[in-house]
């Protein structure tokens, strides 16, 4: 598996794509599982970067409207 070198703008596209996937409802390790090469940790980190409020391990996902943000 090789890895990628995120930096910039391409960084950043994805960290917000990932939160979009994220707030929608999808589990951190639904996102690893449906983005090759990126392991738990760096999605993790990019949805941190991107400011996601992130849930409890354990809690049901619901999504976020635009009065919880």
């Amino acid at each position: 598996m090789s890895r990628l070198m995120l930096r910039g703008p391409a960084r950043e596209r994805l960290a917000k794509e990932l939160r979009t996937k994220y707030e929608s409802g999808k589990s951190i390790r639904q996102l690893v599982n449906t983005t090759p090469c990126y392991s738990y940790g760096l999605v993790r980190n990019l949805l941190v970067e991107a400011q996601t409020p992130l849930r409890k391990i354990g809690t049901r996902p619901r999504p976020i409207t635009g009065d919880d943000r």
